[in-house]
């Protein structure tokens, strides 16, 4: 499994017969990465890379577990291949990073929830949350808490603009939730069709901040053209995941590591 690109990585993480946890330790391991296991009494297991650096740096984490009968290829395997990726990369080039793959997210979070718990002195800069990045052409990029600096000004809209993402008012929440709860800024990281990019800022700007209550939120999501390559629906399958959505995801955190940096 050494040295594998993205792609394999994702076939291997998103095989139904084996273990997600299995295969992201061991892709890890054939990686050169060191790492740290938090093993909880309720079946969860987070795996952390976090640098020892007193520095502030960013914190990069994605979800390994997936819904029950998914492949999991876009939801979240594509996302924890692209970390596993970067982490490496970084490690070659020195650059200062901390990662966090962390389980049970279909289960409200509860790897994010235990991680923040265990770790009250979190020293980051900031924290993206890496969540489905295996189908689409635009990176969805939203924040919970105040924004960092570097993504602020025109500077910051002509590096969003040259990397083709979109900056979001709202995205349907995953971890990002629990994480932006440490009082970091906190950034989840999506690619998504630009179609539905468009839908979600319509829907956003429409309800503001009862975005998650609005009676037709369901129906959004269950609109959502991303949503056939989750959670069972008819592109949940390796065969949809793109390689240039992939290339995009990694493209943007690696330079965006650099801008911070």
């Amino acid at each position: 499994m050494a040295n594998l690109t993205t792609m394999e990585m994702v076939s291997q993480l998103s095989k139904d017969d084996t273990s997600s946890h299995e295969i992201v330790a061991k892709l890890l391991q054939c990686n050169g990465l060191k790492f740290d296991v938090q093993n909880f009494s309720n079946n969860i297991t987070n795996y952390l890379i976090l640098s020892d650096t007193k520095d502030y740096q960013p914190l990069f984490t994605a979800h390994i577990d997936k819904v029950s009968g998914s492949s999991g290829a876009n939801d979240n395997s594509s996302s924890v291949a692209v970390l596993i990726y970067l982490a490496r990369i970084f490690k070659e080039k020195g650059i200062s990073a901390s990662f966090a793959f962390l389980d049970g997210e279909e289960q409200g979070s509860r790897g994010a929830s235990l991680f923040v718990d265990s770790h009250r002195n979190l020293n980051f800069s900031v924290i993206f949350a890496v969540d489905i990045t295996g189908f689409g052409d635009t990176v969805a990029l939203a924040c919970r808490r105040k924004r960092i600096k570097q993504l602020k000004g025109a500077r910051a809209r002509e590096f969003l603009s040259s990397h083709h993402v979109a900056q979001m008012h709202w995205l349907p929440p995953g971890d990002d939730a629990i994480l932006s709860k440490t009082g970091i800024p906190t950034y989840q990281v999506n690619v998504l069709p630009a179609e539905d990019v468009q839908a979600i800022n319509a829907f956003a700007n429409e309800y503001g901040f009862l975005v998650e209550k609005a009676p037709s939120y369901a129906l959004l999501i269950q609109n959502l053209e991303v949503m056939s390559t989750m959670h069972m629906g008819w592109r949940d399958s390796l065969k949809y995941i793109s390689k240039d959505s992939l290339d995009l995801a990694e493209t943007f955190l690696f330079d965006i590591s650099e801008m911070l940096n």
